[in-house]
């Protein structure tokens, strides 16, 4: 199609947005908003397909185009559910607008991407002449473990059921920015050890293992001096301490979970270093008292970060459509934030990135996305589609 210009209608987009909003759809009830999508799709003529691992949990797929490379959108139904409605302003189901923001639970996370590619399909289900072929992918339980959504689309991928995208552009936030890396998450148990007496023997003859777990908790709860253009730094943070011990006993071991978030480069042994390097001093600096500075560190659980190269050909060619629409090419996307499926496309070898809206409060009160980032999500998700 080439570089023809379509216009998008910001009232339809917006329209569409709080429409989705009304649809109450916390993580494990999509059925009532896929059942809107789909039956959306179908109006347009177009063919959508349910996949589902368990009937109460719908994912659809519907592709538009005949010929040329597979260009996923993809979006998340689910939502948080609201637990603090007192603190919100209005109905968090019913939304509400200013001259700036869309207001309501989803509003941001991410029901914006989800009326955006409904616009487009609105906009491109009668287009004979693409170039490529576009896969609308909106899934569920995103926000709990993605068994049923993007990890059953994938599995289905990897079985020859659905076919493999050439590249995916997700709409969670990213701020008008590329986000096409995240963290990997790496939980570590750290435990550290001491000499267990009778309460009444503290002072005498015990060695109260929390303190050692104290000293090591300081130490690692500081900054990491390390720096990935593509999502920033990486970081640990110590969220739990516990003892298995009768409370009139110094206890003999206190153990810690920490919690890390870890860059592109870094494995967990990476991390594992990282501490031993932070901790191993203190063995130095205790070694005189009664019961040696010690710990132990085992891995309970690792993700690796995920990276898609900027360099990637799709990656420049969408870099350079937002370039034409906003005069600037988009930086990357460096922000403390949780992770996307994402990291499972890619995992599944699927190149993708995220490109979505400014917005905030999302998960709490009041979430609200910014309508002027919504339109330039839209626009360039349409642009790039086109432009092939």
């Amino acid at each position: 199609m080439g570089n023809d210009t379509v216009n998008i209608d910001s009232e339809r987009v917006f329209a569409t947005l709080k429409r989705l909003i009304e649809i109450k759809s916390v993580s494990g009830n999509e059925e009532e908003i896929a059942a809107f999508i789909k039956n959306f799709l179908n109006g347009l003529g177009l063919s959508p397909v349910i996949v589902s691992k368990a009937d109460n949990r719908p994912n659809i797929i519907c592709t538009i185009g005949e010929s040329g490379p597979l260009i996923g959108l993809m979006g998340h139904m689910d939502t948080v559910d609201v637990l603090d409605e007192d603190h919100w302003t209005q109905d968090p189901f019913t939304p509400w607008e200013d001259e700036r923001f869309i207001y309501g639970r989803g509003a941001f996370d991410m029901k914006c991407g989800l009326a955006a590619m409904m616009c487009i399909a609105e906009l491109l289900a009668k287009s004979p002449n693409l170039n490529c072929r576009l896969m609308l992918m909106f899934v569920c339980d995103e926000e709990k473990s993605a068994e049923f959504g993007t990890k059953t689309i994938i599995q289905r991928i990897e079985k020859g059921m659905i076919e493999k995208p050439d590249f995916v552009i997700n709409g969670e936030e990213s701020h008008g920015h590329i986000r096409n890396a995240e963290r990997g998450m790496c939980k570590l148990k750290v435990s550290f050890f001491g000499k267990s007496s009778h309460t009444s023997q503290a002072r005498r003859h015990g060695v109260n293992a929390i303190v050692n777990a104290s000293r090591g908790v300081l130490e690692l709860e500081k900054d990491i001096d390390h720096f990935h253009e593509c999502v920033g730094r990486p970081l640990l943070s110590v969220n739990s301490i516990s003892t298995e011990n009768e409370t009139n006993k110094v206890p003999a071991e206190c153990s810690t979970i920490i919690d890390a978030r870890i860059v592109p480069g870094m494995s967990d042994s990476d991390l594992i270093a990282l501490v031993m390097q932070r901790l191993d001093p203190l063995k130095k600096k205790y070694k005189d008292s009664n019961v040696p500075f010690n710990y132990t560190i085992d891995v309970l659980k690792y993700t690796r970060p995920t990276l898609t190269p900027l360099d990637h050909p799709l990656v420049a060619k969408f870099s350079s459509v937002v370039e034409s629409i906003t005069g600037s090419r988009p930086a990357c996307f460096v922000k403390d934030c949780g992770c996307t499926d994402n990291r499972l496309l890619r995992k599944a070898d699927i190149p993708c990135i995220v490109f979505g809206p400014e917005g905030y409060a999302d998960h709490g009160p009041d979430e609200r996305v910014d309508k002027r980032s919504v339109m330039l999500m839209t626009q360039a998700y349409l642009d790039f589609i086109l432009d092939f």
